[in-house]
């Protein structure tokens, strides 16, 4: 190959090179931005399954906290047993009003 020849195909052969360069740099925003979608999608399905495990927890108690509330007992013991009973009820239901406050407050980031 001649010193001339060479001049000649240099301007083809750094065009070619910038065509691959940009044809690869396509490819990996193309596969980046496939990865980002399928982790958002996990996030979501994720938050979502911990928003229906907390939601149900929350009914529970809820549920249990009624029942207990419609009991009636005698005896200032058993009503400073039923009483406490509520107010550990009360305080877990606020435990999961706090994880579920967390859980959109971390998907939001």
């Amino acid at each position: 190959m001649t010193l001339l020849k060479a001049r000649e195909e240099l301007p083809e052969q750094i065009a070619i090179a910038r065509a691959e360069v940009e044809r690869q740099k396509a490819m990996a925003l193309a596969d980046l931005a496939e990865r980002r979608g399928h982790a958002i999608q996990n996030l979501s399905r994720n938050v979502s399954e911990s928003r229906s495990t907390l939601e149900g927890q929350l009914g529970s108690l809820g549920s249990n906290l009624s029942s207990l509330e419609s009991t009636n007992v005698h005896g200032k013991s058993a009503k400073r047993a039923k009483s406490l009973a509520m107010d550990q009820m009360r305080g877990g239901m606020n435990q999961i009003r706090a994880a579920l406050s967390d859980l959109d407050q971390q998907y939001s980031r």
